[in-house]
């Protein structure tokens, strides 16, 4: 398994809160068989991370475990830069398979990074990351599903650095 890219955008809503900053990371591929794979995923994360914010974060140490919705594991990850905290990284993991890593910078790491600053304006990205679109559909479905199928409600589609935009013409 292995992070393909890290998106780091700011966060007008949790900047009161001194974590002006959420990012999410894109992983591929492997399953997960026990801690020592959650941890290579966090620190993997965290290195792409650094990249993606001009920085040297650390994952300083493990700081929780929550079980969710009845098939979801999050493990919980401090982050820090220069021994002083500068964030959380969260990995979820479902059925063996990390799901998805994401997780807020503090304004810290802010302060020691140039590119953050410049993320107030945009997303600063490192590597290749999954867009995520949410398609509207009709609330009652048309006629019966084919045998053995059935109609879900609002799917997503993961597109590798976003869904193209189709021009007219």
């Amino acid at each position: 398994m292995r992070v393909l890219g890290c998106r780091i955008t700011f966060s007008a809503l949790n900047e009161p809160m001194g974590i002006p900053f959420s990012f999410e990371c894109t992983l591929e591929g492997g399953g997960v068989k026990g801690f020592g794979d959650v941890l290579k995923v966090a620190l993997d994360s965290a290195e792409t991370l650094s990249r993606a914010a001009g920085l040297r974060l650390e994952v300083a140490s493990f700081s929780g475990w929550e079980y969710l919705g009845g098939r979801f594991n999050l493990y919980s990850f401090d982050l820090s830069y220069e021994g002083r905290p500068a964030g959380l990284l969260r990995v979820v993991e479902s059925g063996g398979y990390p799901v998805n890593v994401t997780g807020v910078l503090t304004g810290i790491a802010e302060a020691a990074s140039d590119r953050l600053s410049e993320a107030r304006a945009r997303p600063v990205e490192e590597g290749y990351n999954l867009g995520i679109v949410t398609l509207d559909k009709p609330s009652t479905p048309p006629g019966d599903p084919p045998p053995g199928q059935k109609y879900i409600r609002d799917f997503v589609i993961y597109a590798v650095e976003g869904i193209q935009e189709v021009g007219e013409g």
